[in-house]
């Protein structure tokens, strides 16, 4: 089995996504004291994720969405760039990981 190198830390996911919630409630003008009242769960609940102690549910992120009205891949678009294809760095600076063989139309690898 090949297991390809993570270019960033598995929580650091976590981390850009918080940090993604956490701006948009800033562009807002929403604090984290609002949720509760708007969404339910509790003030707890919300801090041990906005503060990346534990990750958002994508339940969590479908009701901010629709509260902050943003899509829910408004929340998570730095995550899913794996690497720039210019520089072959990963969003930490680190190597993206080894290159997948080019396919010929059988799906098998060229050459």
């Amino acid at each position: 089995m090949n297991v390809i190198p993570m270019p960033v830390r598995a929580e650091s996911g976590r981390e850009m996504i918080a940090a993604e919630v956490r701006a948009e409630l800033a562009r807002q003008g929403l604090t984290s004291n609002s949720l509760p009242q708007r969404v339910g769960r509790s003030q707890r609940y919300w801090y041990e994720r906005l503060n990346a102690r534990l990750a958002f549910s994508t339940d969590d992120l479908a009701v901010l969405s629709y509260l902050l009205r943003v899509p829910m891949s408004h929340f998570i678009p730095s995550v899913i760039a794996p690497f720039d294809p210019e520089t072959q760095k990963g969003p930490a600076g680190g190597a993206a990981g080894p290159s997948l063989p080019e396919l010929d139309s059988n799906q098998q690898p060229a050459g």
